[in-house]
């Protein structure tokens, strides 16, 4: 077949209607692969499927020179988990107050004044060759599976700093931490060649409180990834069909024809 198939992705529960995914390289590619660095994904899904999310996807075959064909679509929704059997050993993530501090507060609780709300994850891992991490998010008491927080620079950086502005943040999450929550965090590596390498989670849920009036932020808790922390890892567009380039647009606007049966 010439020309090319577009697939769109229905966020179950979290989206009114389809949204544009990416598309075949041609019309004899009978499949996408949904992952980081997929050619021809969708800017707005470049990070791939997000656990705790459930998926339903739709394809339309875009034909050289006469009308599109579609929509298709897959039996019902995918829910996409986060395989909590995969054991990494030697994990040694942390999290800590700030950037300066190298005390655990994993099981813990940290203090911030509401003008300074920031929590910093820091890791020390044993992978070679990585383009960036990944940090993932668990709400704990109100999400059912870890979500994408942010991402770092690059290979070299080994802390992310969760506060209001943070670069690379996910926009879910831009303002910051927030009191009265417990999070536990997940770090993945993202080498330069082949598939991510993870999970690894910090030691257990931090307490997010605001701190009151003369109190003092404790020291007393945890241990620096200097020291013997070492977390358990068993917890835890394009419009045509010859473009090269990630978009978000789709200008053929297919999805306004699509209904959702």
């Amino acid at each position: 077949m010439s020309g090319c198939y577009h697939l769109y992705v229905l966020d179950v529960g979290n989206a009114d209607k389809p949204k544009y995914l990416g598309h075949t390289k041609d019309g004899n590619t009978n499949l996408f692969q949904w992952r980081e660095g997929t050619r021809y994904l969708s800017g707005e899904f470049k990070y791939g499927p997000q656990f705790g999310k459930s998926y339903q996807f739709y394809v339309y075959a875009i034909l050289s020179g006469a009308p599109y064909a579609g929509p298709f679509q897959n039996a019902g929704p995918v829910e996409f988990k986060l395989d909590e059997s995969v054991v990494i050993p030697s994990t040694n993530v942390i999290v800590t107050d700030d950037l300066e501090s190298s005390v655990d507060l994993s099981n813990s609780y940290d203090e911030d004044p509401a003008s300074n709300r920031a929590l910093v994850i820091q890791w020390d891992l044993d992978v070679d060759d990585v383009k960036s991490y990944h940090i993932y998010v668990l709400d704990v008491g109100n999400m059912n599976a870890p979500q994408y927080l942010g991402r770092t620079k690059d290979g070299e950086t080994t802390y992310f700093e969760w506060r209001e502005g943070t670069r690379f943040l996910d926009n879910k999450f831009r303002q910051g931490p927030q009191f009265g929550k417990s999070y536990q965090f997940t770090v993945f590596a993202i080498p330069k060649k082949g598939a991510k390498v993870g999970p690894f989670p910090n030691a257990g849920p931090v307490e997010f409180k605001e701190e009151s009036s003369g109190s003092t932020q404790r020291a007393q808790f945890g241990s620096g990834l200097d020291g013997s922390a070492n977390a358990n890892a068993n917890r835890y567009s394009n419009a045509g069909c010859d473009s090269d380039t990630d978009s978000d647009t789709d200008t053929g606007s297919l999805i306004d024809r699509i209904t959702n049966s």
